[in-house]
């Protein structure tokens, strides 16, 4: 009853600021800054118990432009309310409906080498497990990518891999 107290206090005083900005800022998730290598391949562990691997050689300005060392900027959001204040659209287009995704949590990642934006080279990836309970991991979990300049998800669900980080925290 607490909960669902604190929760509407907290809609109702989002609601009422007709501007919602300075509101946001308040809830808002702090990025989390990692300066990473690119010469070698680094494991990261978020203070959530999350693991993030990076391949060596993965970043670069442009497909042809390699850096030596980047700056990773993560965050997750986990809860109803996380979405909310960052404005994170939960709906899904399938067979031209409109259906409401259900979130266990997601993430957030990206990067900067100086003062530039970084692209993962075509042929490397960023593996990502997003620490959760065993009893919020479901087999049938599937899997989205959220494009922001089309303000639109994408199934990523071949990309899925569950696993126990408690018991496969090693990716090399």
């Amino acid at each position: 009853m607490r909960k669902l107290i604190t929760v509407t206090a907290l809609m109702c005083l989002f609601l009422a600021n007709s501007q919602g900005q300075h509101v946001n800022k308040v809830f808002e998730t702090a990025f989390t800054k990692y300066t990473v290598s690119t010469k070698t391949c680094t494991r990261i562990v978020h203070f959530s118990g999350s693991l993030i691997f990076i391949p060596e050689n993965a970043f670069a300005l442009s497909p042809e432009n390699a850096v030596d060392s980047v700056d990773l900027y993560y965050r997750e959001i986990r809860s109803p309310l996380d979405m909310i204040v960052h404005d994170i659209p939960m709906v899904f287009s399938l067979a031209g409906q409109q259906v409401y995704l259900e979130s266990n949590g997601m993430f957030e990642i990206w990067g900067k080498s100086k003062e530039d934006t970084i692209v993962v080279h075509e042929d490397k990836s960023i593996e990502v497990r997003l620490a959760m309970s065993q009893a919020q991991s479901d087999r049938r979990m599937e899997g989205y990518r959220f494009d922001p300049s089309k303000n639109l998800w994408t199934s990523y669900t071949n990309r899925l891999r569950n696993s126990r980080i408690d018991i496969d925290d090693a990716l090399w």
